[in-house]
């Protein structure tokens, strides 16, 4: 048997070798061995080398397909099986593997194998098998045609001169090939029915979800056809989001409790984190973003991920989640996707190998992750279909976890608030963001095999513009999003470090690019006559130009032929057939593709936007522009046409859509901000038009508020010398907002305006300022605007590494407050000035640099590591304390830290407390992880204890609590604030009832099938619930006699309405889910909607 695999391994690896080294069909036919295609152009020794390789390929493809043998089928015959496997060898030596024959199926394993197994070539052969063995050879063909598939898109395409390549680098392509051929995960067709076959389609489903979604396209250089590392998972940088603050705790909730994570309140106020963080803290989030900001490339990254069980910190809860990601542009025009339907844009292949009901069980059992891609990309009308079918869903299965996207305009009237979600913006890139980019962006790139230069070079290519990017700060400002980016990396490279400077020259040197030097520059002939640089832009602007008139970002395959066909009538030139025209665009262009079969759209919308932009312009359409200008879709293609139109047709432009707001007052606004938009694009603007653009502008400013200054933003840095410079003469909020607007518009001219703001001393002012940081160089922005700047009352929160060593800049700092994850090395804090508070989580195993600030009053620690606690003994002002780690810690060093007003402790069964005891002076205790056994009587040696937070091992089944802890109210009767975690609670809430002073409690993931015990709680005021799998009896919570405020922080799964009747004569605050809606609230009940 081992020589017939060989045999249909070789065979297949063949096949994938002759179409790098020849064209002619009759080769691929198999007419032609592959030794003789190698041996009449190299050496003897080479060609033994050559063939050794091959051979190992060969062994590794039959290797692979030897498991088959082993682990299916294992009752059917020899005889049987040798049969299978001649019939298979038969069907592949007669094959068409010829790019046209392998492009059909468009490199789709499952669609190759049912082509085979429908053709003559794959006939009995005069072999009759058994049921068992047909399914034998079905198995045996579409697992062979996976591994020839990976074969192909590993191997580089054919090209002159590619046999000196592929023998110079065959040890390397032999290495590529086998680790592909590794990650080969074979299906079996027979697809089972029912939840028994869940788990066996899962695989199958992973699996295939890291293979297509694991690949990035850059600018039309498929990575699929670099080294199997080169993928998604190298190139993907995590990027930052701006957020609603996550604040502690108001002053109406339990305060001084010490939580195992902050509590929050939802009060206005923003900051910028990870993207990581805040997906792992939102069941249901809504990130926005403007063009090529990275929202699909997360997407995909998050489903990769999420298949790979890979993620850890923020995102391991997504481990072992079944993602399923659903592009709503192939949706356009049709019913949104009903859950069987999920697998179409991932996994369509696998669709008739599901079992029935698959992800209905996985959404019911909250394992599925919902990936919502591009809201933004359906027409005004679909929207709110989009949220209907959303709300439908969430209700329908409240356990999965929900991430949707959308460009910023477009949710500008989209909100998914009632629905549960919250919201998040991404960031424009930091200058580490840049960086960490163009270092992935060439690691990624660097096994190409279509480099305009030798790999050698590239370091010098990345150096060359992260050097460009430092010393020019109008190139910099170009950065902002992962797309523009990666193109400015793609230009450098491509155009030999000869940079655009603006944006419309850098999409039109990209289109350049990709359209017309690609090729040339390989030296790859244009295989269709008269077929050039302009007629390739004129037919790709014509699809691009009607996809856009019709509100749509992806067609038919038959419909773009078609208007290829008809764009061809006016263009005699051009003599060849519509169907291969648009083959060869699609294959060589590098703009358009094909996602899945029969769907096409451009490779990023920004170059279908860039290319309708320059047809309007060409035709002179204005009037359609301006007839459109009210649209969010539209408002890119306007705005560049402003860039590529004549100077007449810009007047035309401007005055059109001036005139528009004048007249139409629900869109003026808009058309206002659109008009100013188009100065950064436009060359020059008609004397004429300059007072209506100044009375444009005063009409926009000042920014009263964020979502104000996000909008004005879009108009770019023309406004910056509109906007208000006398911060005195403009309200907190507005001044507030202004340095939002410059911060977000960014460039060197914003840092000038936002230096004037630097002497305002009020609060919310010199938040914005130092929130604003984030947008801009650390090292300039430190120097040029907070140098001088009065800061929160001297004091600044660092959240990112970047801006530590730029720190001893600010003049006027005299607290700085560090709050970092993923810190493997405390030492990088050594050189924070005035350090007064630390919150830090990693791998660290050594804290002993903290030592060096004696200034230190909190510190905060989560570690994986083993770690010495000693040093944290000679911190004299240290007051608040806070461990969590995930091995065992001995807390002796505690005795010697006498002042600590505050701690919080995640022990374990083991840990000896005993330490705690002897610190007298608490004021704030937090234990995690104690055992039923902890013995709570030392309480009593706490006299100024007045907040006691008590934690059950995490996770599994609740554990009993502390049989001490209805002694409490003899304990420590001073208690004010008491907070229970993940215990069972059954027999001792009422004991507790008799603390006499407590007047806040939480209680989270507690089991208490009975509250009435509360209603004895007769000096509570504030009463904090989670975790609860269903609603509590809120006609008893309503007789907690003096109750000010209640908030159900969970969801329950049973209930997504409310009925408030029962506090309808009390006066009270009620924090609820997002998505819950309330009934029958009183005139004293004030509703507060919790995220």
């Amino acid at each position: 048997m081992e020589q017939l695999l060989l045999r249909l391994a070789g065979t297949v690896v063949s096949a994938a070798f002759k179409r790098v080294l020849t064209k002619r069909h009759s080769d691929l036919r198999g007419e032609t061995s592959l030794s003789e295609l190698v041996e009449p152009r190299t050496s003897f020794f080479v060609r033994r080398s050559f063939k050794r390789h091959l051979q190992t390929i060969t062994d590794s493809v039959a290797q692979r397909l030897q498991e088959l043998y082993r682990n299916e089928f294992t009752n059917l015959d020899s005889g049987e099986q040798t049969a299978a496997t001649l019939r298979a060898i038969t069907a592949f030596e007669a094959a068409d593997m010829s790019d046209k024959g392998l492009f059909a199926v468009a490199l789709q394993s499952e669609a190759l194998a049912n082509r085979l197994l429908e053709s003559e070539a794959g006939g009995r052969d005069g072999t009759d098998l058994s049921e068992a063995g047909e399914q034998f050879y079905r198995l045996l063909v579409h697992n062979t045609c996976e591994c020839l598939v990976q074969l192909v898109i590993n191997l580089p395409e054919y090209q002159p001169r590619v046999l000196t390549e592929l023998l110079e680098r065959i040890s390397q392509i032999e290495e590529t090939l086998t680790t592909a051929l590794e990650r080969v995960s074979f299906t079996n067709p027979v697809a089972p029915q029912g939840a028994d076959g869940d788990e066996e389609f899962r695989a199958k489903y992973l699996h295939a979800v890291k293979n297509n979604l694991d690949v990035l396209d850059l600018f039309g250089v498929d990575l699929r056809r670099y080294n199997a590392r080169t993928t998604l998972s190298v190139a993907y940088i995590g990027l930052s989001v701006r957020t609603r603050q996550l604040r502690p705790t108001d002053d109406h909730a339990p305060r001084g409790v010490v939580y195992s994570q902050p509590e929050f309140d939802y009060r206005q106020g923003h900051q910028t984190v990870r993207v990581e963080r805040v997906l792992g803290l939102s069941e249901r989030i809504l990130i926005r973003g403007e063009a090529g900001s990275g929202k699909s490339t997360l997407l995909r990254w998050l489903a990769v991920n999420a298949a790979r069980s890979s993620f850890d910190a923020d995102l391991a809860d997504l481990n072992g989640m079944v993602p399923f990601l659903i592009k709503l542009r192939s949706w356009e025009g049709e019913k949104l996707p009903a859950p069987e339907h999920f697998l179409a844009d991932t996994a369509p292949h696998l669709r008739g190998l599901m079992p029935e009901g698959f992800v209905h069980r996985a959404l019911e059992s909250g394992r599925a992750l919902l990936l919502i891609d591009g809201v933004d990309e359906l027409p005004n009308g679909e929207r709110a279909g989009v949220r209907n079918w959303l709300s439908q869903l969430v209700k329908s299965f409240p356990k999965s976890r929900w991430v949707v996207t959308s460009r910023r305009t477009a949710t500008d009237d989209f909100s998914l608030h009632t629905e549960g979600f919250g919201e998040a913006m991404l960031a424009p890139m930091s200058s580490s963001d840049v960086r960490q980019l163009i270092r992935h962006w060439h690691l990624a790139i660097r096994d190409s095999r279509k480099l305009p230069c030798r790999s050698s070079d590239l370091p010098d290519y990345e150096r060359d513009i992260r050097i460009k990017m430092k010393a020019n700060a109008d190139l910099r400002a170009l950065a902002t999003t992962p797309l523009l980016c990666a193109m400015l990396c793609a230009l450098n490279l491509d155009r030999r470090r000869h940079l655009p400077t603006d944006r419309v020259e850098l999409y039109r040197a990209a289109m350049v690019m990709l359209i017309d030097r690609r090729d040339a520059e390989r030296q790859i002939p244009i295989t269709i006559p008269h077929l050039g640089q302009t007629e390739k832009r004129t037919l790709l602007r014509d699809l691009a130009w009607r996809l856009s008139l019709n509100n749509r970002t992806e067609l038919p395959r038959d419909a773009a032929t078609a208007r290829i066909a008809k764009k061809l009538r006016s263009m005699p030139s051009v003599d060849q057939n519509a169907e291969a025209i648009f083959e060869y665009l699609l294959e060589r262009s590098g703009v358009i593709r094909e996602p899945q079969s029969g769907r096409v759209d451009f490779i990023h919308r920004t170059f279908q936007e860039f290319l309708a932009a320059d047809q309007a312009a060409d035709n002179g359409d204005m009037g359609l522009l301006v007839e459109n200008a009210h649209r969010d879709e539209w408002h890119e293609i306007v705005t560049l046409a402003a860039g590529l139109a004549n100077a007449p047709q810009r007047s035309e432009l401007i005055t059109g859509v001036l005139n528009r707001a004048d007249t139409d007052q629900r869109y003026a606004r808009r058309l206002h901000i659109l008009a100013a938009s188009c100065l950064e694009t436009m060359p020059d603007l008609d004397p004429g038009l300059g007072p209506r653009m100044e009375r444009a502008l005063a009409s926009l400013l000042p920014p009263r508020n964020r979502s104000e200054a996000i909008s004005l933003a879009r108009i770019g840095p023309p406004l910056l010398r509109y906007l208000p410079r006398i911060p005195e003469r403009l309200s907190e909020a507005a001044a507030s907002s202004t340095i939002l607007t410059a911060a977000l518009v960014n460039g060197p001219k914003a840092v000038n305006v936002l230096r004037d703001f630097a002497a305002d001393s009020r609060r919310q002012v010199q938040e914005a300022l130092i929130d604003a940081w984030s947008y801009f160089n650390p090292k300039e922005y430190a120097r040029e605007v907070l140098a001088n700047a009065l800061l929160v009352d001297g004091a600044i929160t660092v959240n990112s590494q970047d801006v530590i060593p730029v720190l001893s800049y600010l003049q006027r700092l005299r607290a700085t407050h560090v709050a970092l994850d993923s810190v493997d090395d405390i030492s990088i804090l050594n050189a924070v000035p005035c350090l007064t508070s630390v919150d830090v989580r990693g791998g660290f195993d050594d804290v002993a640099p903290l030592e060096q600030h004696g200034g230190l009053e909190s510190v905060r620690i989560r570690t994986t590591a083993v770690f010495d606690p000693t040093p944290l003994t000679r911190l004299p002002k240290l007051r608040d304390l806070a461990l969590t780690s995930t091995v065992h810690m001995d807390l002796s060093f505690l005795a010697d830290c006498e002042s600590l007003l505050t701690l919080f402790v995640q022990a374990d069964g083991d840990t000896d407390l005993s330490p705690i005891w002897s610190l007298t002076k608490l004021t704030q205790l937090g234990l995690w992880s104690i055992s039923p056994n902890t013995d709570l009587s030392r309480l009593s040696t706490f006299s100024s204890l007045r907040a006691l937070s008590l934690g059950g091992p995490p996770g599994g089944e609740r554990s009993s609590a502390p049989r001490s802890i209805a002694s409490l109210p003899m304990w420590a009767p001073q208690l004010r604030n008491l907070t229970l975690f993940h215990m069972d609670l059954e027999d001792d809430l009422a004991a507790i009832s008799a603390l006499p002073a407590l007047t806040g409690l939480g209680l989270y993931e507690c089991s208490i099938s009975n509250l009435e015990a509360l209603i004895d709680f007769t000096s509570l005021r504030s009463l904090q619930l989670d975790g609860f799998k269903t609603l509590p009896n809120l006609a008893v919570l309503a007789k907690v006699p003096q109750l000010k405020y209640l908030y159900l922080r969970d969801s329950p799964e049973d209930s997504t309405v409310i009925d408030l009747a029962p506090f309808a004569d009390r006066d009270i605050t009620i924090g609820v889910s997002k998505f819950h809606e309330v009934c029958n609230v009183g005139p004293g009940v004030r509703v507060r909607r919790l995220s």
